[in-house]
């Protein structure tokens, strides 16, 4: 996840200071912004940036002067681009796992984090949407956790168990 935090954290990396207004969690949570950047191989064939000084006095010409925007008469939905871009290796790699233990009925998931950078996720329970608040879970690298769900009682029967799990990376 990259935030405000971010900012900070990628001024603590450039010049070597320390803010101690972030608390562990968001330090653990939150990226550094490195990630939006190779320095490693660093591609300088952009070009430089056109000079703009110029653009509100054409603005207000081609608002004045130019025709405005005409729908097309054929329409037709985008097109991805060919080919395949360039990517660089993602930084976590989750091992989840869940298992219904017979003995209890208690349905247990597994949460493992394998990869380098923080995993954050979320519990919902489907069946009881309106009566149960969300799960969260924050998961280091090199970390897991396990958390259990009980069976419960509706109109005198067990429920069944009906969970969506999700997830996203830090950085």
């Amino acid at each position: 996840m990259l935030d405000h935090t971010s900012v900070v954290k990628f001024l603590e990396l450039r010049f070597d200071v320390h803010c101690p207004n972030i608390s562990p969690w968001r330090r653990a949570v939150a990226g550094d912004l490195t990630s939006a950047f190779n320095f490693s191989h660093p591609d300088y064939t952009w070009p430089p940036l056109p000079d703009t000084s110029d653009n509100v006095n054409k603005s207000t010409w081609e608002c004045k002067n130019l025709p405005g925007p005409v729908v097309p008469a054929e329409q037709a939905m985008p097109t991805q681009e060919p080919g395949t871009r360039l990517a660089r290796p993602l930084p976590y790699r989750f091992n989840i796992t869940a298992v219904l233990e017979p003995t209890t009925s208690a349905f247990n998931v597994n949460m493992q984090n394998l990869g380098s950078a923080t995993g954050v996720f979320m519990v919902l329970d489907k069946k009881h949407l309106r009566l149960s608040t969300p799960r969260t879970y924050t998961v280091e690298p090199g970390k897991e956790l396990v958390d259990s769900w009980q069976p419960s009682i509706w109109d005198g029967k067990e429920s069944s168990y009906d969970l969506l799990l999700y997830g996203g990376c830090t950085r």
